[in-house]
C-alpha cells in the first residue's frame, strides 16, 4: 500500500495534466488517464519506504522518485522529468539506477526509479522535488486560491529582462485562425494579455512600446536606458535587415521575448478569475502560445486573418464580458511621450501618427485600408507560394534560404504598409516602426516557423559567416557576422548574449517552450533523419499542391516524380543605391501610368523589395543582393507554358518591363547604376514521395529576353559577378542558384507543364470559370490529390 500522501502528490499531478486540460508533450504519450505520471518526493519517500518497490543501488542523495508505468521507457521517463523542470539525461538516469545495468529494457513496472539527487545548489531551498511539488501544487490549487502572487505563477518575468522562453512544457504555436477556433480560452487570454501589454507604462521594459521599440525607434538602449553602449547608431534599431546574415536568427529570441511576456501576463490574468472560470483559464494559460499567420496556406490563400480587421472585439474578463478595442487591429500610442518618435526627420511621412494603420496610400489621412491590403496580398498568393516552397525545398545553404525568405518577408511588409510604386504611409513598410503593428508579430512568427521547418529538414546546414549589417549596437557594420556574433540586446539568464549558435539546432525551440505543427514538440526523441522526413512530408503536403496541379485522386496509382520547367526573373542590385525603402517592380505588359495602381494591375508580377527607413535615414552600406521572382503563374494564366521555349523568349522580350521606385515615387532606370535583370529557366523535379525534397536543375540564362533592354543581362557573369557601387566586380554573398547559371546551347521545346491554378485577376476566362478553378485548387490541396 502506498501512503495517502503519495496519492496526494499523484492527485496533484493528475490535476495538472488532466483537469487543466494540458497534455504534456512526451516522446511516448501517457497510455491512459489511470497511468498519469507519479512522483514521490524525499519527505514522502521516507514515510512510505517500506511500502514502495525500489530497485537496489540507488544513491543515498536521491530526493525524487518516479513510478515506472507499464509502457514506460527510459526516454519517456527522462522527458516527463524534463517537462517538470527536472534536469535529467538518459546517462544520468542510468547512473542513478545502477540496478538497470545500463539496459533500459530491464525497467520494471510498479517500481520506483530515482530521477534527481541532492546537489550543492539544491540542498538549501530549490531541490528538484521542491520544484516539482511547486508546479503541481500551484496548478492544482489555483481554483481555490485568490492570490496572484509570483509564488503561485510559473512564468514570472525575469527581473534581469533575460530571454528565457516559456516554462511549464512545450506547446505548439498555432495558426491564428486554428487557435481562435480550437483554443478559444487561450485566444481570449491572448487578447487580454495584449491589452495589458498595450496599457503598461511607457517606461516599462515589458510594455508593448518598449518591446516593439527594440526593432527600431525610439533608438534607446533596452532594457535599461542608462545602459548605453559605447557607440550607437542614430538611424538603425537593433534588428539586422536587408540581406542580413543574422536576419532569421536575430528574430527568434525577439519572438521568444514577446511570447514570454504575453504568457506571463495571460497567466496573471487567468489567476484573477474565480471558481470554475479560474480553473478553465489557468489551464488555457498553460497551452497559450503566440500564433502565426500562414500567408501561403491554401485555406486562406494569403487573405489577411479576419480577426485583425475587426476594430472591436468581445472578450471574457475576470469581471465579465466586455467589448474592447481589438489589440490585433491596431496599437494606439499613449500620448506624446510615445508618438513623438514620429516627429523627427527619420519618420517624416508619419509625422502626426497616433495609432498604427495598414495600406494607407495617401499622406497623413490616418486611415487604415484593410480591404486594399487584403486584395493586394491575395493577388500575389500563387507566386508567393511558389517562391516560398522553392526556398523551403532548397538545400543550397542556410544563408541562401534566409535571404530568399527575407525577400518574401519584405514584399509582405511593403504591401501591408501601402507601398505601390512609391512610398507607403503605414508603419509596416518603414523598418524603424514596423514592429508597433501587431500584424508584424503574426508575420514574423510565420517567418520563424518557415525557418524552423527548413532547419528540421536540413539539420547539417548552418549559418556561414557573411557581411555585417549596421544596427543600433553595432553602428559601423564592418567585418562579418557569424554563429558567435551577439544578437543584441537579448541575454540569457546567466548574462551572456544570445548568438546564432543558440538557435542553429531547431530542437532548441522545444527547450524554450514551443514548437510548430510541422516541427512539433512530440518529435523530441526523433532522430535527425526521422525529423527531416516528418517535416519535409509536412511541407510537401501543405505547399506543393499549387506548384503541381495534380489530376489524380488518392485511390489512383501514384504517378512518378513530376518534372516542370520553371521560369524566373533574376534581379541583382546594390542595396546601397537609395535611402530608405525602395525596390524594382516587374510587369508583363505596360504598367499603369499611376504608380499607386501598379500592384492592382493584371500585368504586375512582383519584384524586389527593400525594407528600409524614411526621410533622412542614411544609406545602407554597400552589398550586392539578389532576388528571384517566378514567372510561371502569369505564363500559365496566359496559356504560354505549353509553347516552345523560343516562343516564350520572344513573348518575354516584347512584354517584360521593370521599373525602379523609392520613397519619392518611380525612378528613371538610369538612376540605378548597379541593376541587372536576367531571365532564366530550369527544371524542377517534384517527388511523388512527400518525404523527399524537390530538386532543381541549373538555371539557363535566356539572353534573348533581356540583352537589348536597359539594365538587361547579356551573359551569366553579369549576375554571378556583378559590379557594385564602387565599380568593383564582386561575388554575391548569397548567390544561391544564380551562381550556377549557364547559357543554353540550343533551344528546345518546353515539356508540357501541369496546369497551375489561375488567378482571377490574371485570367481572360469568364468569372464563373475562375471561381471553379479557385475552388478546385483549394479542394485538391486539402485532399492532397
Amino acid at each position: 500500500m502506498i501512503h495517502s500522501t503519495v496519492h496526494l502528490i499523484r492527485g496533484l499531478l493528475c490535476l495538472l495534466v488532466l483537469n487543466a486540460a494540458i497534455q504534456p508533450v512526451f516522446a511516448e504519450p501517457i497510455p491512459s488517464d489511470e497511468e498519469a505520471p507519479q512522483f514521490v518526493t524525499a519527505e514522502h519517500f521516507k514515510l512510505n519506504k517500506r511500502d514502495l518497490n525500489v530497485q537496489a543501488g540507488q544513491p543515498k542523495t536521491c530526493n525524487l522518485w518516479f513510478l515506472v508505468r507499464q509502457k514506460d521507457t527510459c526516454n519517456s521517463i527522462v522527458n516527463i522529468a524534463r517537462y517538470f523542470s527536472v534536469k535529467l539525461t538518459q546517462a544520468t538516469f542510468l547512473q542513478h539506477n545502477p540496478a538497470l545495468n545500463n539496459e533500459c529494457a530491464s525497467l520494471k513496472p510498479s517500481y520506483y526509479v530515482c530521477v534527481a539527487t541532492k546537489t550543492a545548489a539544491a540542498t538549501s531551498t530549490t531541490s528538484a522535488s521542491a520544484e516539482v511539488s511547486q508546479k503541481a501544487i500551484s496548478s492544482s490549487t489555483s481554483a481555490k486560491a485568490s492570490s496572484t502572487s509570483s509564488e503561485s505563477l510559473l512564468n514570472v518575468l525575469p527581473t534581469d529582462y533575460s530571454v528565457v522562453g516559456v516554462k511549464g512544457g512545450c506547446q505548439n504555436r498555432q495558426n491564428i485562425e486554428v487557435m481562435q477556433r480550437d483554443q478559444p480560452d487561450a485566444f481570449n487570454l491572448l487578447l487580454l494579455a495584449l491589452d495589458k501589454m498595450y496599457k503598461a507604462n511607457t517606461s516599462d521594459p515589458w510594455s508593448w512600446y518598449q518591446v516593439s521599440g527594440i526593432h527600431g525607434f525610439p533608438l534607446t538602449p533596452w532594457p535599461d536606458p542608462k545602459d548605453v553602449p559605447a557607440e550607437t547608431s542614430t538611424t538603425a534599431g537593433y534588428c539586422p535587415h536587408s540581406a542580413a546574415t543574422l536576419f532569421t536568427s536575430w528574430h527568434r529570441p525577439y519572438m521568444l521575448l514577446l511570447e514570454q511576456v504575453l504568457v506571463s501576463f495571460g497567466e496573471q490574468i487567468a489567476h484573477q478569475f474565480t471558481g470554475a472560470d479560474k480553473e478553465k483559464y489557468v489551464a488555457a494559460s498553460k497551452i497559450m502560445r503566440f500564433p502565426y499567420w500562414d500567408w501561403i496556406g491554401v485555406e486562406t490563400q494569403s487573405h489577411t486573418p479576419a480577426i485583425i480587421k475587426q476594430q472591436k472585439v468581445t472578450v471574457v474578463t475576470p469581471d465579465g464580458k466586455k467589448t474592447i478595442d481589438n489589440p490585433l487591429y491596431s496599437y494606439r500610442f499613449k500620448g506624446k511621450d510615445e508618438y513623438d518618435i514620429f516627429n523627427n526627420p527619420a519618420s517624416s511621412r508619419l509625422n502626426g501618427t497616433t495609432f498604427t494603420t495598414r495600406g494607407d496610400g495617401t499622406p497623413l489621412n490616418f486611415k487604415t485600408y484593410e480591404d486594399l491590403v487584403d486584395q493586394r496580398i491575395q493577388k500575389n498568393f500563387i507566386a508567393r507560394r511558389q517562391r516560398t516552397y522553392e526556398a523551403l525545398m532548397s538545400e543550397t545553404g542556410y544563408n541562401e534560404f534566409s535571404a530568399a525568405l527575407e525577400s518574401v518577408h519584405n514584399e509582405l511588409h511593403n504591401t501591408i504598409g501601402g507601398v505601390s510604386g512609391g512610398p507607403g504611409y503605414s508603419v509596416m513598410c518603414i523598418l524603424g516602426f514596423a514592429s508597433f503593428d501587431p500584424v508584424f508579430w503574426l508575420h514574423h512568427n510565420n517567418v520563424d516557423r518557415m525557418t524552423a521547418m527548413w532547419q528540421a529538414a536540413n539539420p547539417t546546414l548552418k549559418l556561414r559567416p557573411g557581411k555585417s549589417t549596421k544596427t543600433y549596437q553595432r553602428p559601423s557594420g564592418e567585418g562579418n557576422d557569424d554563429l558567435n556574433t551577439p544578437l543584441y540586446p537579448f541575454k540569457h539568464a546567466d548574462g551572456s548574449y544570445w548568438t546564432s549558435n543558440d538557435v542553429s539546432d531547431v530542437r532548441t525551440i522545444w527547450d524554450y517552450g514551443y514548437g510548430y505543427p510541422e516541427v512539433p514538440c512530440n518529435q523530441v526523441s526523433a532522430s535527425s533523419t526521422a525529423l527531416d522526413d516528418f517535416t519535409t512530408a509536412a511541407m510537401n503536403k501543405l505547399y506543393k499542391g499549387d506548384v503541381v496541379a495534380k489530376r489524380r485522386f488518392r485511390f489512383m496509382k501514384r504517378a512518378a516524380d513530376k518534372k516542370m520547367v520553371m521560369w524566373n526573373v533574376n534581379i541583382v542590385v546594390d542595396r546601397a543605391e537609395f535611402i530608405g525603402g525602395w525596390g524594382i517592380a516587374l510587369f508583363l505588359g505596360n504598367p499603369p501610368s499611376n504608380p499607386r495602381e501598379w500592384q492592382d494591375s493584371d500585368n504586375y508580377i512582383g519584384g524586389l523589395s527593400i525594407l528600409g527607413g524614411d526621410g533622412d535615414s542614411e544609406k545602407m552600406d554597400s552589398k550586392m543582393i539578389s532576388d528571384s521572382v517566378p514567372l510561371n503563374p502569369i505564363l500559365q494564366a496566359r496559356g504560354l507554358l505549353t509553347k516552345s521555349q523560343a516562343d516564350i523568349d520572344t513573348y518575354l522580350s516584347k512584354n517584360l518591363i521593370w521599373r525602379p521606385w523609392d520613397q519619392t515615387g518611380p525612378l528613371d532606370l538610369s538612376a540605378v547604376k548597379t541593376l541587372k535583370v536576367g531571365v532564366t529557366n530550369n527544371q524542377m523535379i517534384i517527388p511523388a514521395d512527400n518525404k523527399k525534397k524537390a530538386t532543381f536543375g541549373a538555371p539557363r540564362l535566356r539572353t534573348k529576353v533581356t540583352s537589348s533592354k536597359k539594365a538587361g543581362v547579356k551573359s551569366p557573369t553579369e549576375l554571378i559577378n556583378p559590379v557594385d557601387k564602387t565599380g568593383q566586380k564582386v561575388e554575391l554573398d548569397v548567390g544561391g542558384t544564380i551562381n550556377n547559371i549557364t547559357t543554353p546551347k540550343t533551344e528546345t521545346a518546353a515539356p508540357p507543364a501541369a496546369p497551375a491554378p489561375v488567378l482571377a485577376s490574371q485570367s481572360t476566362a469568364a468569372p464563373a470559370a475562375n471561381a471553379r478553378a479557385r475552388a478546385l485548387m483549394k479542394i485538391r490541396s486539402l485532399l492532397n490529390i
